[in-house]
């Protein structure tokens, strides 16, 4: 979270953060904009901020920061992960974002696979927002 928040450059007005993101943390703020913008959701007030993040959740995050941040993009369907062998792995609730970030060409795959339940690198991570920047 804390790379695509200064990546984008994004804040906000935000005066609550999710119960387990303690106060002072080096990422407290880029953790609090997210949810005050809607980007990060978390689950039962929760974030997990030292939790690893798939692939699939970290192709959400990007997506809903994207919109936030005026950046338009042509919505991507179940179609244009055809040339993935595992897009049936794919959770129902990021299939668009996932599908939106491919048909951008911001995310390509390795090897006609998406490995969207593998957990997202700092280095994959990198490649990503490059992609958003460019």
């Amino acid at each position: 979270m804390l790379m695509l928040y200064r990546a984008l450059d994004l804040s906000a007005s935000s005066k609550s953060n999710f119960s387990d993101v303690p106060a002072g943390s080096y990422y407290y703020t880029a953790i609090a904009t997210a949810k005050a913008l809607g980007i990060a959701k978390g689950y039962d007030d929760l974030f997990m901020p030292n939790a690893p993040i798939t692939r699939e959740d970290a192709m959400v995050l990007v997506a809903r920061a994207l919109k936030v941040d005026g950046k338009t993009l042509t919505t991507g369907s179940i179609s244009d992960l055809n040339n993935f062998k595992d897009k049936g792995s794919v959770s129902d609730y990021a299939v668009s974002s996932v599908a939106t970030l491919v048909k951008a060409g911001i995310v390509t795959g390795s090897n006609s696979y998406l490995n969207p339940k593998s957990y997202v690198t700092r280095a994959e991570m990198a490649v990503i927002l490059y992609r958003v920047l460019k």
